[in-house]
């Protein structure tokens, strides 16, 4: 677990995240049953999002097609306890994805493909809330 001062830096590092262009750090293609592949490359289709990802099956929501999350926030919230693809997102970026850089409808270049920013707030599933979660004390 960080200490308040290892917080206070790890944040002021997130709130340094590049604007207009960043890179892509990790991929991850959810498998399903908490399982997560982290292939070098992923193909993206607008019918099926990222190829092989458990979001094409199921309930698919256009708006939580494909997933981005801020690295330097995931190795903030991992903190050693947990692998960087823990959060389960697509895609961990070094980029500024607040809304005030990325307004709803913003456009954003990865390999070939555009992806659009929507509305839609991405919050933090069950299984992300259990996987990152600090530990509860006992006693």
């Amino acid at each position: 677990m960080l200490s308040a001062a290892e917080i206070e830096r790890a944040w002021a590092a997130v709130e340094r995240s590049p604007r207009g262009s960043g890179t892509v750090e990790l991929i991850t293609v959810r498998l399903g049953g908490g399982q997560h592949l982290c292939p070098a490359r992923v193909a993206l289709s607008p019918d099926g999002g990222v190829d092989g990802d458990r979001w094409s099956q199921g309930r698919r929501i256009r708006e939580a097609q494909v997933t981005m999350m801020n690295a330097r926030v995931a190795a903030m919230l991992a903190a050693g306890r947990a692998p960087l693809d823990a959060p389960g997102d697509n895609f961990l970026v070094d980029l500024d994805l607040g809304e005030e850089a990325l307004p709803a409808g913003s456009r954003l270049r990865i390999g070939g493909a555009i992806l659009e920013i929507t509305a839609l707030s991405h919050t933090g599933c069950k299984k992300f809330r259990e996987r990152l979660a600090p530990p509860r004390s006992t006693g």
